[in-house]
C-alpha cells in the first residue's frame, strides 16, 4: 500500500473510534437521564396516590401530616429501593 492511503485508513480508524467513543458517552448520558426521570415520576405518582387515598378516606389533616412526612423521609432515606426486595434477588435472604 502507498503511504497515502495508509494515512487515509489510520485517519478513518481514528475518526470511527472517536465517533464510537462519544456515542457510547451519550448513550450513557442519556440512559442516566431517563432513570433519573422514571425514578421522579414513580415518587411523584406515590405521593399523589397516597394525597388521593388520605383525601378520599378522610384522614385527619395531623395525621395526613405525619403520613406525608413519613413517606418523604423514607424516600429520601432509601431512594425508592424496595430493600426487602433487593435482599431476596441477592439470596441473603430467603421468603
Amino acid at each position: 500500500m502507498s503511504l497515502i492511503k495508509l494515512i487515509i485508513l489510520a485517519a478513518f480508524a481514528v475518526y470511527t473510534s472517536k465517533a464510537l467513543l462519544y456515542a457510547t458517552i451519550f448513550g450513557n448520558v442519556t440512559t442516566i437521564f431517563q432513570q433519573m426521570y422514571s425514578t421522579t415520576g414513580r415518587y411523584h405518582d406515590m405521593l399523589k396516590s397516597i394525597k388521593e387515598f388520605m383525601k378520599l378516606h378522610e384522614v385527619p389533616v395531623s395525621l395526613s401530616e405525619r403520613v406525608m412526612d413519613y413517606v418523604i423521609s423514607n424516600w429520601a432515606a432509601t431512594k425508592g429501593i424496595d430493600t426487602e426486595k433487593v435482599f431476596v434477588e441477592l439470596g441473603v435472604i430467603s421468603q
